[in-house]
């Protein structure tokens, strides 16, 4: 039987993607969880997420592929494509 529950980033990426808006980590992880995105065990589920995406982010760009997420505040995410739409 397979799981409905799906890595932390990826739901962090869909719950970004239907707020349409930049978010903090514990924001993200509190909806995932509401959501049932997500199961989690440990203690600091929003370390572990943001852990999660800065290693994502650093891992995709030593392969020279584009990010999906951006830091614009502290423990706060939001979407690259928001940001490259709208550069000047």
């Amino acid at each position: 039987m397979k799981s409905k529950h799906m890595s932390k980033t990826a739901a962090a990426y869909d719950i970004l993607e239907d707020y349409g808006k930049s978010l903090t980590i514990k924001e993200i992880i509190s909806i995932a969880l509401e959501r049932g995105l997500i199961e989690t065990h440990g203690l600091t589920p929003d370390a572990t997420l943001n852990a999660d995406i800065i290693n994502e982010n650093k891992r995709k760009i030593r392969m020279g592929r584009p990010t999906r997420f951006v830091r614009v505040g502290p423990q706060k995410w939001g979407l690259v494509e928001w940001f490259d739409k709208h550069k000047h």
